[in-house]
């Protein structure tokens, strides 16, 4: 905030200037322009979205990547680096060290660049299509946090003292239930492993499947709980776990973020990360939308612009409808270009029922079976998810099921083992995007089980990533695309726009062109979306 005029005149005139900006850090570097009351750069890009591109696993230390790729360490000869890195006080330390470190900081940073956007071309020219594509969505995204979302902050007070009034109520409930049966010890925590054990023991109920902690020890985590089946402290202690989740994970946290801008209005700037996951997707935190549980309650308290209206636009089936073109199943692919709910045909052809005939669990069957088994899961843990769930199932039936699935679909079990034999050959992956990613952890995996785990995990790459890709393209088009109105989350498979009522209708058919453009890079299929329309989330 001590900028002197001069200073900060100078420094507005190169953010200003229309060059485009370098940084090592973006996020974490526009925030502190932010904060000292300087302009954005109207264009800039990120070292480290083109380092997660190049290798996702890849440290983003300046001297790391610049020994790895450079041959060289920029910073050996300059005197007291460690000082410049932890001091508060610039103050202590000589000016001429300060210059220095700063300019070699910052010419390692573009040579960096440079280097990685030529390995990244060299690679192919898709990820270096890629790359700009992520840039832009590390800007847009930056400015959706910057902007943030508009909240009801005194209906979310009223929502937080009701859930935590729920919670008293039920642990008041849950310590009369344990005196009854004759467990009255005090002090009980419903959370603690080893009194749930104990409490367990003393009622001689245990879970059908033993969890453990990573120290090994017995775990009662909510898995578990399910696995009791129903009995009646299991599933007290299941919605005890909810709604103390519910509080402690979304609603305190969106009362502690809120900020309050200079009209009275609050709003909640979650923190997009664009290299977050080796898939692509967009991870967000503090706090954490991603994962806000559905339903009307929470999500309600979102508001749009004042003046606007929220419009969501969520890609119908996404994950599924990429398998079938990936693996270019003939069966999947007819069933998709036939219209209609795809998971409700597959559950027609599985079960050989007609039209009309299959039922609402038979079909969330079907759709557990299809995404479980891109997602490396085996039959049994898929009939366990669906007990978890109280789906009567038996694990015969499920496992005769997904024998079904891949005789009618002969080709997902093809891809399947296509994908496994690539990782196995190439230690990497790469999608139609050209997003890559490295398996050379398979090279030193000796152990047979670490080895199915990571193949397990790699078989839902293309899927995911191609998805987030999809994805990412079409934020970019709508944000360019979009007249009136702006973008205000990014959830998964979906959109969040705030539009004018004015401009409801063109800016729905702008969305929705935008989402539903071919994609080159998937034989040019169009993904469809679903669009809804609220004045809340």
């Amino acid at each position: 905030p001590n900028i002197s005029a001069l200073i900060r005149s100078k420094l507005e005139n190169i953010l200003r200037n229309g060059l485009t900006k370098i940084f090592q850090f973006g996020k974490q570097d526009m925030t502190k322009l932010v904060g000292v009351g300087l302009p954005q750069p109207y264009a800039y890009k990120d070292l480290g979205v083109v380092v997660h591109l190049v290798n996702s696993y890849l440290p983003l230390g300046l001297k790391q990547l610049a020994s790895a790729y450079m041959g060289w360490n920029p910073f050996n000869n300059v005197y007291k680096l460690d000082i410049l890195e932890s001091i508060d006080k610039l103050e202590d330390v000589p000016l001429r060290d300060v210059y220095r470190h700063c300019a070699i900081d910052t010419q390692a940073t573009l040579w960096l660049f440079v280097r990685m956007c030529e390995l990244l071309g060299k690679t192919s020219r898709k990820l270096a299509d890629l790359n700009q594509i992520i840039q832009e969505v590390f800007r847009i995204t930056h400015e959706m946090s910057s902007k943030g979302t508009r909240l009801n902050v005194p209906v979310l007070r009223t929502l937080l003292r009701k859930y935590e009034k729920k919670v008293l109520i039920e642990e008041v409930a849950f310590s009369s239930e344990l005196k009854k049966i004759g467990y009255d010890k005090p002090n009980f925590n419903w959370r603690s492993n080893p009194q749930l054990n104990d409490l367990f023991t003393f009622l001689k109920a245990t879970p059908t499947r033993r969890y453990t902690t990573k120290t090994g020890k017995m775990s009662f985590c909510k898995e578990a709980l399910y696995a009791m089946g129903d009995h009646p402290i299991a599933q007290r202690i299941v919605l005890l776990g909810d709604l103390s989740h519910t509080v402690s994970s979304f609603l305190r946290p969106l009362q502690q973020q809120a900020i309050m801008d200079a009209r009275g209005q609050c709003s909640i700037h979650t923190e997009y990360r664009v290299t977050g996951t080796d898939r692509g997707r967009l991870s967000s935190a503090n706090p954490n939308l991603q994962n806000l549980p559905r339903g009307d309650e929470i999500r309600s308290l979102f508001l749009p612009d004042p003046g606007e209206i929220f419009v969501q636009a969520d890609y119908n089936q996404l994950e599924v409808r990429i398998i079938a073109y990936l693996s270019k199943d003939g069966a999947l692919i007819d069933i998709i270009e036939s219209g209609g709910d795809v998971y409700l045909l597959i559950a027609e052809r599985i079960f050989r029922k007609k039209k009309g005939q299959i039922t609402k669990i038979e079909r969330d069957i079907v759709k557990a079976i299809v995404l479980g088994l891109n997602y490396g899961a085996g039959p049994d843990s898929i009939w366990r998810g669906l007990v978890e769930k109280h789906i009567d199932v038996t694990k015969a039936g499920i496992a005769s099921l997904v024998a079904d699935y891949f005789r009618a679909f002969s080709g997902i079990k093809q891809y399947h083992y296509e994908i496994e034999s690539r990782a196995l050959k190439n230690f990497m992956l790469e999608n139609p995007f050209g997003r890559r990613l490295d398996l050379n952890i398979l090279r030193c995996a000796m152990d047979t089980y670490m080895r199915a785990d990571i193949l397990r995990s790699a078989l839902n790459f293309n899927m995911q990533s191609t998805g987030a890709d999809i994805l990412s393209r079409a934020t970019c088009e709508i944000y360019r695309k979009l007249k009136k109105g702006r973008l205000l989350m990014t959830l998964h498979d979906a959109l969040m726009v705030s539009v004018p009522e004015t401009y409801l209708k063109p800016g729905i058919n702008t969305i929705k062109q935008c989402m539903e453009a071919p994609v080159p890079e998937v034989n040019n299929v169009r993904f469809p979306v679903s669009m809804s329309v609220g004045e809340s989330w």
